[in-house]
């Protein structure tokens, strides 16, 4: 999926009003997952995280505006990130 960045910015926009009541009524364990049928509020009790198995074959990208991380090629077409559409590099 390519996104403009009108898009970009309309997401944002419907995205901050969760966000803020995410956060005025979950704690930092929680978190939403959104589709376009329902949205389910989610609980995490346990998360361990170990990226040493991923190997020379898979790197991973973090675009340093969203965050956002990619395993290969991190980019769309014009060397931007596919989420936020900012350049990025590995």
């Amino acid at each position: 999926m390519r996104l403009t960045k009108d898009q970009v910015k309309e997401f944002e926009e419907s995205a901050r009003p969760l966000i803020k009541w995410l956060n005025e009524n979950g704690h930092p364990h929680m978190e939403v997952r959104v589709n376009s049928t329902h949205a389910t509020l989610k609980e995490g009790i346990l998360n361990i995280r170990d990226e040493r198995y991923l190997g020379a074959k898979s790197p991973v990208f973090v675009c340093s505006t969203c965050n956002d991380k990619f395993m290969g090629n991190p980019s769309n077409e014009e060397g931007q990130c596919r989420l936020c559409a900012n350049e990025i590099g590995g």
